[in-house]
């Protein structure tokens, strides 16, 4: 998700540039070592706060509730899908 926002080459990302990210970025794909690629991911969310290409509001925590045996499924796109009939 950090490449599709903030790579310089993505069409649908917030069209912002720094090479030294776009680096970091591209170096942590090629990583196998998950602490490794951990702290360049890390690195380069560091240097994206400090240029703030956008602003950083809040991230919203959905809390979803259902009856036992309901068929209803909550999404990570915030979308609720509702699968087969309630009986």
């Amino acid at each position: 998700m950090i490449r599709l926002l903030f790579e310089t080459r993505q069409p649908w990302g917030v069209h912002y540039s720094n090479p030294r990210v776009d680096e970091m970025l591209r170096s942590a794909t090629r990583i196998i070592d998950p602490d490794r690629r951990l702290r360049l991911y890390q690195a380069a969310l560091t240097v994206i706060r400090e240029d703030a290409p956008v602003a950083f509001l809040h991230q919203l925590v959905d809390i979803c509730g259902r009856r036992k045996g309901a068929p209803v499924f909550p999404q990570i796109d915030q979308r609720i899908s509702v699968y087969n009939k309630w009986k």
